[in-house]
């Protein structure tokens, strides 16, 4: 094997025994927070406020609400991007599939 491809075994090694553990790597999805420890292990803990309007983002949407509609109520809410923008439709989708499976 390359180096390259030794690296890229190592790091998803990694990666799989973290997750294993229940830590969380990357970035988070909309509507939670990550949350370190006292062992310093940071694991995904839900924002409860993000959670419902994730819900209500996701009821209007079932009445017929486009997605952009929908992104642009919430933002004064706090709906938000990371940066403090309002969400894309394609983001607000995500937000609502994700929500929806981890229920």
């Amino acid at each position: 094997m390359t180096n390259r491809a030794e690296r890229n075994k190592k790091i998803g090694q990694s990666l799989k025994a973290k997750r294993a553990r229940g830590e969380v790597s990357g970035r988070l999805p909309i509507g939670y927070q990550r949350l370190v420890g006292e062992d310093g292990v940071s694991r995904l803990v839900k924002d409860d406020h993000k959670q419902l309007l994730i819900e209500i983002a996701r009821r209007l949407h079932d009445q017929g609400l486009s997605l952009r509609k929908i992104a642009v109520v919430l933002y004064p809410l706090g709906l938000k991007t990371r940066k403090g923008l309002p969400l894309t439709a394609a983001t607000l989708w995500r937000a609502i599939r994700t929500h929806a499976s981890i229920k």
